[in-house]
């Protein structure tokens, strides 16, 4: 992993999937480096956690029933603009690859093409929390 600065007690990471399993262990991951994690399994539990929970990065799959993912990325946008975004693609084969060039384009902050590499997933959280960061891709 990356030298970023670690997780503040105060940081804020929205994760969403629909697949619960995949879900839960980004979470465990993330909240053993120390990150506050939430969770939602739609873009409508997304959009409630944004307005509700003060939220500081939202790490999201794009490859969700029904264009989730896309549409995550376009209701928190028009929530919260300055929100850093973190766009995943699941694994190779499943298509979700054609969806990052979109993401990138409706603002998404990073792109991690390989979530299940989890050291690269804790470090774009914290390379997008970091102060003057502006768009990263992983």
């Amino acid at each position: 992993m990356k030298s970023f600065p670690p997780a503040d007690s105060a940081t804020r990471v929205l994760l969403v999937d629909a697949d619960s399993e995949p879900r839960e262990i980004l979470r465990e991951t993330l909240a053993a480096e120390g990150f506050e994690v939430l969770t939602a399994s739609n873009r409508h539990q997304a959009a409630a956690h944004v307005l509700e929970d003060g939220i500081d990065v939202v790490l999201m799959n794009m490859l969700m029933p029904r264009a989730e993912g896309i549409g995550t990325i376009i209701a928190v946008r028009a929530i919260r603009p300055e929100l850093k975004i973190i766009a995943m693609s699941g694994s190779a084969g499943d298509g979700a690859d054609h969806f990052m060039p979109l993401a990138k384009s409706l603002g998404a902050t990073a792109l991690v093409s390989d979530p299940s590499d989890r050291g690269a997933l804790v470090d774009a959280v914290r390379a997008v929390l970091a102060p003057g960061m502006e768009r990263l891709a992983c």
